[in-house]
């Protein structure tokens, strides 16, 4: 952990970062420029100003996250404190890392609506103290959820955004392990008619009721849906054939009313 003059003595050629001091406890938005570095004072429970595209590491315009490289304590991750609370439309993605290990966030997590990427382990560990990060409500714009980013996160409700609207291809290897509040059951989960592949122990540990799919079995990953629930899987008709009679821990059906999820 870093002063505030310490901040302000790092070079400038120093990657932006959000910074917290030690010596006054406040967070720092930290710029290099050419003069040197600025550090711009921040409120603890963090609100994404709509004009910001990323804190910690740019990975080009509109990236939004953190690293864990070196000086892992200038960094985002693991700080007990943060909450995020909203970001701006101009972030399309969600680094590496950029909140893992926050425990103590709180939701609701406000997604850009041009989001495309949540990248690995962005949100992992994240909302395990307290009430919780609450629904998460991914907007239809995101293309990939990668591995980990939701890894034992605290949600007490997933949507992967609306059936036909979502542009969602790829859910990543344990993208959702264990992501539900105290091992709770959030419900019913809809997969997006566009998500064309569900990876190695993608939702394995996170308890849920029916699952609702047009996905065929060659996309979906035979760990997936293991111990998620007493649910059933609901398959659409045209690739119901291919899948076998039970998939992790679920019974395996003929989505009989396709493309309305429920009732069955």
């Amino acid at each position: 952990m870093a002063t505030r003059a310490e901040i302000l003595a790092l070079p400038s050629d120093t990657e932006a970062q959000l910074g917290l001091a030690s010596d006054d406890g406040n967070w720092y938005l930290i710029a290099p420029n050419a003069a040197g570095t600025t550090a711009v004072p921040v409120i603890t429970e963090i609100p994404v100003a709509l004009t910001l595209s990323f804190i910690g590491v740019s990975r080009g315009p509109g990236s939004f996250g953190t690293t864990m490289d070196s000086a892992a304590d200038l960094w985002v991750g693991a700080n007990p404190s943060v909450r995020l609370v909203s970001m701006g439309s101009v972030v399309t993605s969600l680094v590496s890392y950029a909140f893992e290990g926050c425990d103590y966030m709180y939701g609701p997590v406000v997604f850009s609506q041009n989001l495309v990427t949540i990248e690995e382990y962005a949100f992992s560990y994240t909302g395990t103290y307290g009430p919780g990060l609450g629904a998460l409500n991914l907007p239809d714009s995101v293309v990939t959820v990668d591995t980990g980013a939701f890894q034992l996160a605290n949600f007490d409700s997933v949507n992967l955004g609306s059936f036909f609207g979502s542009a969602l291809t790829t859910i990543g290897d344990d993208a959702f392990n264990e992501a539900t509040d105290g091992g709770a059951s959030f419900g019913d989960l809809v997969i997006p008619l566009s998500v064309a592949n569900i990876g190695d122990n993608s939702f394995k540990g996170t308890a849920m009721d029916d699952v609702y799919t047009a996905l065929g079995i060659g996309g979906v990953y035979s760990t997936a849906f293991d111990t998620t629930g007493a649910g059933n899987i609901y398959v659409a008709p045209a690739v119901f054939a291919g899948w076998p009679g039970t998939r992790g821990s679920k019974t395996v059906l003929e989505w009989q009313n396709y493309p309305n999820p429920i009732p069955n």
